[in-house]
């Protein structure tokens, strides 16, 4: 809780006096670690990304430029191969080491939603989001909102923030949902180029499992998000039933190990108690979860009416949320950070990807900073930060 943040923190300032010397043997030692060294507390992560990042620097593993906060990584190139024709994996702009799904082109809304295979998956998240979203509020943000799969749920809000790294996702959600209570951007999760404080609600479902670095990524989403706001997570549950029996039967990985799996090049199963513990860390009070998808199983959609399961699952998500059972689990976390709980003009929305500044100047073809000069297009509706 708060409490014990807090307790952390003082004693982390008073019995620690961090410099880059002591950073940078860390990260030579052992990188993975890198957001495991310290106690975990509401200020610490931030902070300790920060000396995390110099130590990169000196190191020659990164160039980066410094604003308060985050910490604003040098640019970088290179992608990887096309995985199974549904998303290309690229390397992020915002650090060599960070991979992203690049769904662009991909037939993801037709091959996995557009079948009745998926609408029992798809009816049991609407539950759990209907469950978990706060109802109204003045502006939220979807990242991952690829197609606009959950954009029906948002009508509480002024303004909606659909975020996807595809444009031609973005692309079809706007054919679909037009332009009216809107905001199309096409982004990387690890540079979010909205201001601080953005928006009141941030809602990421089906992406956790994607990304590399999770540390960094819930970094951004705490900074955007506004002081008391709510973060609703999904994420791919490691220990779900299946798993456990199937270890049980030998023919699996350990389900009980906190450590994330990839079963698959950027695609992640984590210990609930393992993505707990970096909500934590990142600044996010635990407020509810839910179990999801308990009967996700092709035989059992095949003799059940997709409403019955629906039904059931949706009666049991609450109540077997802390048993974690189902292989997707939701998180609603309230973001403890100090300030107003009001989230910013519109008029200043934006933030620069490169360098951090915020906000950016509208001009007639889009977006650009004064700080570092670099521009912004708005194509066809979305606004193009990649």
């Amino acid at each position: 809780d708060s409490t014990q943040l807090e307790e952390f923190d003082a004693q982390f300032l008073q019995r620690i006096q961090l410099n880059l010397k002591v950073i940078r043997d860390l990260v030579s030692k052992s990188t993975q670690d890198e957001h495991r060294a310290f106690p975990p507390n509401e200020m610490v992560p931030r902070r300790l990304t920060l000396y995390m990042s110099l130590a990169r620097e000196a190191s020659g593993r990164a160039t980066l430029t410094r604003d308060e906060r985050p910490i604003r990584m040098g640019r970088a190139g290179g992608s990887f191969t096309l995985h199974k024709g549904l998303f290309n994996v690229k390397q992020s702009p915002s650090f060599q080491e960070r991979p992203i799904c690049d769904y662009e082109g991909s037939t993801y809304r037709t091959d996995f939603w557009g079948s009745q295979d998926r609408e029992y998956e798809d009816q049991v998240e609407r539950l759990a989001i209907r469950a978990l979203l706060p109802q109204r509020g003045e502006r939220l943000l979807d990242v991952g909102a690829g197609f606009g799969r959950l954009a029906s749920l948002y009508h509480g809000y002024k303004k909606v923030i659909l975020l996807d790294y595809s444009r031609s996702q973005l692309a079809y959600a706007r054919q679909q949902l037009g332009d009216e209570g809107f905001i199309y951007v096409a982004a990387d999760l690890y540079t979010l180029p909205l201001a601080t404080n953005a928006v009141d609600t941030t809602v990421m479902v089906r992406v956790l499992h994607h990304i590399a670095d999770v540390p960094a990524a819930l970094q951004q989403i705490w900074r955007v998000t506004r002081p008391e706001g709510t973060f609703l997570l999904e994420f791919a549950n490691k220990r779900h039933l299946k798993n456990i029996l199937r270890y049980l039967l030998g023919r699996g990985v350990n389900p009980f190990s906190p450590e994330p799996y990839e079963f698959a090049k950027l695609h992640f199963d984590f210990h609930p108690r393992w993505v707990l513990e970096q909500l934590l860390q990142a600044g996010f009070a635990l407020q509810e979860r839910r179990s999801v998808s308990l009967f996700r199983a092709a035989l059992l959609k095949r003799i059940f009416p997709t409403p019955w399961l629906v039904k059931i699952d949706g009666l049991l998500q609450r109540p077997t949320a802390p048993l974690a059972l189902g292989p997707s689990v939701f998180v609603r976390s309230r973001v403890l950070k100090k300030g107003q709980p009001k989230v910013a003009a519109e008029e200043v929305l934006f933030r620069c990807p490169s360098c951090g500044h915020e906000p950016l100047q509208s001009e007639r073809s889009g977006l650009y900073c004064s700080q570092c000069g670099a521009s912004w297009p708005l194509e066809e509706g979305i606004y193009v930060f990649k």
